[in-house]
């Protein structure tokens, strides 16, 4: 069983992400320390948000914890991302980014979601 705990922490739209990060990380590492035995744990980022500092409350480092096993992110085709596709893989909020990120961290990177768009 995988459990991604409090995904899109980053955003504003779930009542789970009006924690701070140190709320988020001894949350998790309690969540973790109770459920350790019997599954996988992600940290799970909005990957369009989590680096865009006019949108967003905190940088997706704030929220790194050692305790999740591997980094999931959200992501959807919005139509900003849909009119410069390349642009977006080649920046830091591109899924390349995100794979080096994991592997700084020594962690695998899943996708949790991934929202495609089609234009009105």
């Amino acid at each position: 069983m995988h459990i991604r705990y409090n995904h899109e922490i980053n955003g504003h739209w779930y009542p789970w992400s009006r924690k701070t990060p140190a709320q988020f990380r001894k949350d998790f590492a309690d969540f973790r320390a109770y459920v350790k035995k019997h599954a996988k744990h992600a940290i799970s980022i909005n990957f369009g948000l989590a680096l865009n500092y006019t949108t967003h409350r905190y940088k997706v480092e704030d929220y790194w914890t050692p305790a999740a096993d591997y980094v999931a992110i959200s992501a959807y085709e919005t139509e900003w991302i849909a009119k410069s596709w390349p642009k977006f893989l080649a920046s830091t909020a591109g899924p390349p980014w995100w794979k080096a990120w994991a592997a700084k961290h020594r962690r695998v990177l899943a996708y949790g979601e991934w929202g495609a768009a089609t234009p009105a």
